[in-house]
């Protein structure tokens, strides 16, 4: 797994990134949307990416994204992982 350091902040990095396919989900991590392979839901929120890197987000950052990807991203590549709970048959 890659990690990238960067010795700016992270807002700076924001700015210069394309508004279009990148969103910040946490004060700590910056998502590439179209890397998203599936959003589960239960008492943490995570977000799985296509390579396999796991990253968990706080409940205000998964609204957030859910609303800039219904807006932007064509999601039909995403899986969303529900509890059991929440499923109404």
């Amino acid at each position: 797994r890659e990690h990238i350091v960067v010795g700016k902040p992270l807002l700076e990095m924001e700015k210069k990134l394309p508004q279009s396919i990148f969103f910040r989900v946490s004060r700590t991590s910056i998502v590439n949307v179209t890397a998203i392979r599936t959003i589960h839901r239960n008492v943490q929120y995570t977000l799985t990416l296509t390579n396999g890197y796991r990253i968990q987000i706080p409940r205000t950052g998964y609204k957030l994204l859910i609303s800039f990807m219904e807006k932007n991203i064509s999601n039909n590549h995403i899986t969303f992982l529900l509890p059991e709970a929440s499923v109404f048959l």
